[in-house]
């Protein structure tokens, strides 16, 4: 089952690393980043399936420090997305946002429900107005989710 558990804006940070989850234990979670035109990324393959001593800050990611990437020998990898972008990602992969900042949705990728609702609890869930609540129904299946609530708009 997949959830859509968050949808966010994370600002570009140039000489900053950072993780949605901390490298190790397979979180089940995966990211798909939408980049506008003339983004550009440092992605460090490698670094989701390794701890690396990240610390958790304001805008709720992980920075990681260049220096243990260093020691695990990895490597970044720039991309520029020209025309804009997609990239679909473990939530463990540490990047380098210089330019651009991605419209980030985070899907949680688990087949057992306890597991999925265990990691939501977690997690804020996403505010949408009334208007929609029948796009959501339209998303809502057997294999899919969508963890939100309803705004009060009184």
């Amino acid at each position: 089952m997949r959830i859509l558990g968050s949808i966010s804006n994370f600002a570009q940070d140039e000489g900053h690393i950072f993780q949605l989850r901390q490298g190790g234990e397979h979180p089940g979670i995966l990211l798909i980043h939408l980049w506008s035109k003339d983004s550009q990324a440092k992605y460090f393959p490698g670094s989701h399936l390794i701890p690396l001593d990240s610390v958790r800050v304001a805008n709720r990611m992980w920075e990681v420090p260049p220096a243990a990437l260093e020691q695990a020998g990895i490597v970044g990898e720039e991309k520029l997305f020209t025309d804009g972008g997609l990239a679909i990602l473990n939530a463990r992969l540490a990047l380098e946002m210089p330019h651009g900042s991605p419209v980030t949705c985070g899907f949680v990728v688990r087949d057992d429900l306890t597991d999925i609702e265990k990691e939501l609890k977690r997690w804020p869930r996403m505010v949408l107005p009334k208007s929609a609540v029948q796009m959501v129904a339209e998303l809502q299946s057997e294999k899919m989710g969508v963890h939100f609530t309803i705004k009060d708009e009184t």
